[in-house]
């Protein structure tokens, strides 16, 4: 279950380079966000603790931004938050 801990490490520091190449890593955070499973054993202790920031950020992101970036973004806010909400 190793993939479970890489995929938290890599969404979790995503979204601080996300300014670099957005329309790239706001894709990867919405094809591979749904791959997690907020309830399973390894990554329950540590969901909200690492897609609160990703969050806010990718919030930020949205309001800051126009255009595909600025959707891609709202998107993006809309599924982190339904993870957190599972």
């Amino acid at each position: 279950m190793a993939y479970v801990y890489g995929l938290m490490a890599y969404l979790n520091g995503l979204p601080w380079q996300v300014r670099s190449e957005p329309e790239l890593k706001l894709r990867w955070i919405i094809d591979v966000a749904p791959c997690l499973d907020p309830k399973h054993p390894q990554a329950m202790p540590h969901t909200r603790t690492v897609l609160e920031p990703v969050k806010v950020i990718l919030q930020m992101l949205a309001k800051e931004s126009t255009g595909e970036v600025a959707r891609t973004a709202k998107t993006s806010v809309h599924l982190v938050n339904s993870l957190l909400h599972q």
